[in-house]
């Protein structure tokens, strides 16, 4: 799959591609399936350890024997300076992104309000019910029960807890939900 994939990067666009591979062995085998599905030689370069030699041609030291490409001149390297001075900028760009996502999880709350508009069912399945006198409603260990308590039970694989015997939650509806096994709760919830 990855050397076709190589091979259509190569026949179709001008991009350069780099392959990464644990072992040697791995990058010889992947060299072997481009040279089979019609990359040629002169396109690869290799750069790792030993090759097997048959692929021995391709290791760096060898390009340039194979090639009659020109040193580079100082616009080539000017170029080369930008853009190791853009993959900078853009890694820097990147890295926070994914920190920035990874900061910002998505909240059992953010959860409840997306579901109460787009599925009714499940929203009614972990609507905590309210107190009938106006108190406020006390779970185990005396901790008071937000909104998300019956969300949190669910995706923990739990039953619905000091809530089991709730009018809303004795449907047959709510009762399918509740029944959804934890593997699958983790991926709705994963969504």
């Amino acid at each position: 799959m990855g050397a076709l994939l190589a091979k259509a990067l190569h026949d179709f666009t001008d991009q350069t591609i780099l392959v990464v591979c644990y072992t040697n062995h791995a990058l010889d085998q992947f060299l072997e399936d481009l040279r089979k599905i019609g990359i040629p030689d002169s396109s690869m370069v290799r750069l790792g350890g030993k090759a097997k030699p048959q692929l021995a041609h391709l290791n760096l030291f060898h390009a340039s024997q194979r090639t009659s490409q020109p040193s580079r001149t100082k616009a080539d390297w000017t170029m080369i300076d930008e853009l190791k001075n853009r993959l900078q900028h853009l890694s820097g760009r990147l890295d926070t992104s994914v920190s920035e996502f990874l900061r910002n999880k998505i909240s059992y709350g953010d959860i409840l309000v997306n579901i109460e508009f787009d599925d009714e069912d499940y929203f009614e399945a972990f609507r905590v019910p309210k107190s009938d006198d106006g108190m406020e409603i006390v779970g185990r260990r005396g901790r008071t029960v937000d909104p998300t308590y019956l969300i949190e039970e669910w995706h923990k694989g739990n039953h619905p807890g000091i809530f089991k015997k709730a009018i809303h939650l004795q449907t047959e509806t709510a009762a399918r939900i509740w029944a959804t096994p934890l593997p699958v709760r983790q991926g709705l919830i994963a969504k």
